[in-house]
């Protein structure tokens, strides 16, 4: 061994070595770099070749260009032929379509499965009879493809859906609307067909409030913890689809669920027109470009006024929505339908102020107007965090991507 010197000598010696080394590898990495790019035409980065506005690489047309999604629908046509329908005994069997009553009405039912099977009388009603047609209970002269009906909320009695089995498909489609539109429907139209209300007439708004504050709570149970609680509990039956009606009259997402429920009827063993035929069958069925247009902009039915609630109702719709949501936490497209109403109600509901003023759920008015609005320091409102106007949930009902000019009032 050496003195403490030469080996004080020694280290630096190898430390010397190594900076020269890496030196010459940092210059010559340098030098490829350099090469490689002179020999390339250009610079992705150099400021004449960017793309944009200025650039002939810029093309708007094809990029950036708004595209109808009705645009392409307006000159096509259908060729789907649909079988023949004279038999007495067919091998089909129909599917349950449970949904509550103001989700979808009856005639609307049958034009939506006369267009998706081609069948004259597809979709019954479990509640319509006729002694010449021999119908009675979705089973008549005629083949049936879906069964619409509003179990538990009218008790079917000994013809309850699991002792007849047999005689229907393993598979329903569930009918879904958002409670805030659903339950004021179902209010409506009882009020027209057993109570003297002229066809398409709205009730007055105060009749409608009376009603709503009497029996809100008892009518979010019975759209939640009844009807749907007691489907997805029956053991001779899943939930083929949901078929929820805002995703059916959007553009974008209204033939895909058309092509999903065609595909489970096929299933059943009825036929349906070929993919590339829906999107225009869906906007046959939806009765065109235009109604679709008006739909988006006045979604309701009944045009006199929008059913408004209290801060404390929405409130209510928003706990029993989340409790759904929980409770089914497994299955994920039950939760995703269930957040989105929630987001719905919050910045479409239309709210009665302490002054009798309307208001939408999600307004930041000044003074007095703001009595409606639901805000994250209500002291009435226990869970007002979670449901704070522009928030977003995600399948646990947690509030995701707020952004921070979006809480200031």
């Amino acid at each position: 061994m050496g003195t403490e010197a030469q080996v004080k000598s020694a280290q630096l010696s190898a430390k010397k070595r190594q900076l020269r080394l890496r030196a010459m590898a940092l210059a010559a990495l340098s030098f490829a770099v350099f090469l490689y790019l002179e020999t390339q035409d250009h610079l992705p980065w150099e400021e004449d070749d960017e793309p944009g506005p200025n650039n002939a690489s810029f093309d708007t047309s094809t990029t950036y260009e708004y595209v109808d999604p009705l645009e392409h629908l307006r000159n096509c046509t259908i060729t789907f032929q649909p079988p023949s329908q004279e038999k007495e005994e067919w091998s089909t069997k129909p599917l349950w379509f449970p949904a509550h009553p103001g989700t979808m009405e009856d005639p609307f039912h049958r034009q939506l499965i006369t267009g998706i099977t081609g069948l004259d009388a597809g979709g019954k009603s479990f509640y319509a009879s006729s002694k010449g047609m021999k119908l009675k209970q979705c089973f008549g002269q005629t083949e049936t493809a879906t069964c619409i009906n509003v179990h538990p909320i009218v008790d079917m009695g000994n013809k309850h859906p699991e002792t007849r089995s047999d005689k229907f498909y393993n598979k329903i489609v569930f009918g879904l609307r958002n409670p805030m539109l659903t339950l004021p429907s179902f209010y409506n139209g009882k009020q027209i067909k057993y109570h003297g209300l002229c066809e398409g007439c709205q009730v007055p708004e105060d009749e409608w409030r009376k009603f709503r504050d009497e029996w809100l709570e008892s009518m979010m149970d019975a759209w939640g913890n009844n009807m749907i609680d007691t489907w997805k509990r029956m053991k001779k039956y899943s939930i083929g689809m949901y078929l929820v009606n805002e995703h059916l009259w959007d553009p974008t997402r209204g033939p895909l669920v058309l092509q999903r429920l065609a595909n489970l009827l096929k299933e059943a063993g009825f036929a349906t027109p070929d993919e590339a035929e829906i999107p225009c069958i869906w906007l046959k069925i939806m009765g065109g470009e235009e109604a679709v247009k008006a739909h988006h902009e006045s979604p309701y039915e009944y045009k006199d006024y929008i059913p408004s609630y209290t801060v404390a109702q929405r409130e209510l719709m928003f706990e029993k929505l989340n409790e759904l949501a929980l409770k089914f936490a497994n299955d994920t497209e039950f939760v995703d339908v269930m957040r989105e109403y929630q987001n719905d109600i919050r910045t479409t509901a239309r709210i009665d102020t302490a002054s009798g003023r309307m208001l939408l759920s999600n307004s930041t008015g000044a003074d007095d107007e703001t009595a409606g609005v639901l805000e994250p320091n209500d002291e009435h409102n226990e869970t007002a965090v979670a449901f704070a106007p522009n928030a977003t949930f995600d399948q646990n009902g947690t509030e995701v991507a707020v952004k921070k000019e979006d809480r200031q009032a």
